[in-house]
């Protein structure tokens, strides 16, 4: 082991990041508090930003410079509150949906097309038509389901009546309305072939074309579907073709994260240019390798089609080139906090992508921890120097991003070093023969079939070797649940550890060991807490009814017998596994009686054809539940506990049912409205009832 002098850590050589810290807190709070009135966050910064010049006016006295930080604190915590505030669509005084009126019609252009189980479209709104009227200019994002498929680029007059998108209506379920709030998506609407027309077709812009006659002729040069998808993933950007196989054996072995071109390639590209110019005059050296660093890397991120990810990636990379230019001895700390100011300026709801909190947690891991790991163990030859490093910045990279990647995957692939042996050294290989095979084109192209016969042996033997990896016994442990609590002591723990290991303060690791001690007790707890309490779970199924009793890794399905088995694993799946159920009953609601007891729930299902329960139905039930529209007349039924209608019932019916439960106040539960219901045991009972949490993006 080498010994390695410490670094040290200038606070006040970090201007940028003493900036960004409240800036960052702001923008989260703008989004949890919209009842708060948007002059609040007007005045605070006005009183920071007084408050801050009057004390720079003159010499900060010593006894006031906490008052001087307070202000400055202020100011940027309110500008950040005021900068998401105003990036929400719902903020602007021309969003289209505050121009809904009946008759409305709209013209919008179609930005991005997916296929799937339905086809749908993002459109941009552009213009809002009402009969005997002028167009009024609005604008805005919408999410729409036409019955043809349309194609970007179309410019379209239709009718809609837009909806909010839906809150998830099931536990666990992934949460469309929260993903799309960050995407300033808010409405979405079904329209039919009747209801809109093309008005014209806008032509692609030129790089979009290029890009699209590159995949096409890749994928007559690379036969195996693998191999194409994998390369066009890694060099074009573009991901449509990769087969689910391929996604989970890159998943499943810690390599996901070169099939999405980001700060990984474009770091590559950054480390292979800056490498050019080793001779000559420093100052003439240092221009030229940043020119070069800067054309190649922007150059790269145009050729990849400047997805969002990239972009980002380029912007920090950007960043630290020209810092190190400025000045030779700046924090790179200070150059990535001014690269995540910049982005977030552009554009402030980038702090809820995953890509974007991934990206900076891994370069701030490398910078970090990568000279630590590396100084473990001094390599004798060149050879196992760069393997050493490869190995290094993996390790690094994926303890700073692990607590992240816990969180929102619930797995970790055990091989990720292994597999980063394989992957990280093939990249610059793969991206250097992609970037041959479109040069070729255009100076030889009789000869475009070497790189393009080197690419698919290079990929085909990474893929070999990835899905041999992917065999290995336990090569992925699955089904990790981690609560947010958790999370922050873990990160908390990266942190002190980093503090540690850099400062050599090893009398502190017993807190180290304290607060690893802390996360795993929570986790277990929720885990056992989970465990251990009884539950019912009325779940959303459309036009079905599917309900759970779980106690204890035990669990007794209620069901209609038309649910099929893949769409029930669709609706329960992800909860059921969280739940870690061992033993699994099935019982068809057909076959039941009147009167059901499942543990410590007992209560009555009202079902066509079967005799309703004696009236009353006794002190003891829980719950009464309506399915398949039962022909039963509940004014005369004397309810105790929870009246539920499920999604199998007609909307008229639901809506009668909840009037006469209003009369008689009762408690009355619309599963399609609200969603999957979760009861807890009577000991606790009525008061442990609960809605899978509605999100409305935030987080």
């Amino acid at each position: 082991m080498e010994k390695r002098a410490s670094r040290q850590f200038n606070w006040k050589e970090m201007p940028m990041l003493r900036l960004l810290l409240p800036f960052l807190a702001g923008i989260p709070m703008g989004v949890l508090f919209p009842e708060v009135p948007s002059s609040i966050p007007f005045w605070g910064m006005g009183v920071g930003a007084i408050g801050s010049l009057m004390l720079t006016r003159r010499k900060i006295p010593y006894s006031l410079r906490h008052v001087y930080a307070l202000c400055c604190l202020l100011f940027w915590l309110c500008a950040g509150m005021n900068l998401s505030r105003q990036h929400l669509a719902f903020e602007w005084a021309d969003y289209f949906i505050h121009q809904n009126h009946p008759g409305e019609e709209w013209i919008g252009k179609v930005i991005e097309t997916s296929d799937g189980s339905f086809q749908k479209a993002i459109v941009e709104i552009q213009e809002a038509w009402c009969p005997g009227e002028e167009g009024r200019r609005v604008k805005g994002r919408a999410l729409i389901y036409p019955e043809d498929p349309l194609e970007t680029g179309q410019v379209i007059l239709f009718q809609a009546e837009f909806q909010p998108i839906p809150a998830k209506r099931n536990p666990m379920d992934f949460d469309h309305r929260r993903y799309r709030f960050f995407q300033n998506i808010h409405h979405q609407a079904n329209i039919r072939n009747g209801q809109y027309q093309v008005i014209r077709k806008e032509p692609l812009h030129k790089l979009a074309a290029w890009r699209n006659k590159q995949i096409a002729l890749w994928k007559k040069l690379l036969k195996d579907q693998a191999v194409y998808s994998v390369a066009t993933a890694m060099v074009l950007g573009y991901k449509e073709d990769l087969p689910e196989e391929v996604r989970a054996t890159y998943a499943q072995t810690g390599a996901s994260h070169v099939l999405a071109v980001s700060g990984l390639h474009v770091g590559l590209i950054y480390l292979l240019l800056t490498g050019l110019f080793r001779k000559g005059n420093r100052k003439i050296v240092h221009i030229a390798n940043t020119m070069v660093c800067l054309t190649g890397i922007w150059g790269f991120a145009l050729l990849t089609g400047a997805a969002p990810s990239v972009i980002r990636a380029a912007t920090m990379f950007s960043f630290i080139l020209v810092g190190k230019q400025m000045r030779r001895h700046i924090s790179i700390f200070n150059s990535i906090a001014a690269s995540a100011f910049f982005l977030l300026i552009v554009n402030p709801f980038w702090l809820f992508h995953i890509g974007f909190q991934l990206s900076y947690l891994a370069v701030l891991g490398i910078v970090i921890f990568q000279p630590l790991w590396y100084h473990l163990w001094i390599p004798p030859n060149a050879i196992l120097e760069k393997i050493w490093t490869l190995i290094t910045v993996s390790l690094a990279a994926q303890l700073s991003t692990l607590p992240l990647t816990l969180y929102y995957f619930h797995q970790f692939p055990a091989y990720f070093w292994l597999s980063g042996l394989i992957v990280v050294p093939a990249a610059p290989f793969i991206i250097g023969l992609g970037i041959l095979m479109v040069l070729f084109q255009y100076i030889w192209p009789a000869a475009t079939w070497i790189p393009a016969f080197l690419l698919n042996k290079l990929i085909g033997a990474v893929n070999w070797i990835l899905v041999e990896i992917q065999h290995l016994p336990k090569s992925v442990w699955q089904d990790i649940y981690l609560p947010g609590a958790s999370l922050l002591l873990l990160f908390m723990g990266i942190l002190l550890l980093a503090w540690i290991w850099e400062l050599h303060r090893w009398r502190n690791l017993p807190a180290l060991l304290l607060i690893l001690n802390a996360a795993v007790i929570v986790r277990f707890h929720a885990e056992a807490t989970r465990y251990l309490r009884e539950k019912m779970v009325v779940y959303y199924a459309s036009r079905e009814t599917l309900v759970d009793y779980i106690n204890r890794g035990t669990m007794i399905t209620l069901k209609s017998d038309s649910l099929s088995v893949g769409k029930e694993e669709q609706i329960a799946g992800a909860f059921r596994k969280q739940h870690r159920v061992k033993t699994h009953e099935t019982w068809y609601i057909r076959e039941t009686g009147a009167h059901v007891k499942l543990g410590d729930f007992e209560g009555h299902i009202l079902y066509p054809g079967r005799p309703e329960p004696v009236s009353p139905t006794g002190t003891g039930a829980d719950f009464t539940l309506l399915c398949n529209n039962p022909e039963v007349s509940i004014e005369e039924i004397e309810v105790r506990g929870i009246l539920i209608a499920d999604a199998s019932n007609w909307r008229g019916n639901i809506h009668r049912w909840k009037e006469i439960s209003r009369q008689k106040g009762w408690t009355f539960v619309d599963i399609r409205e609200k969603g999957a219901i979760i009861l807890s045991a009577r000991r606790s009972f009525p008061s442990k009832l609960r809605f899978p949490e509605k999100n409305s993006g935030t987080d």
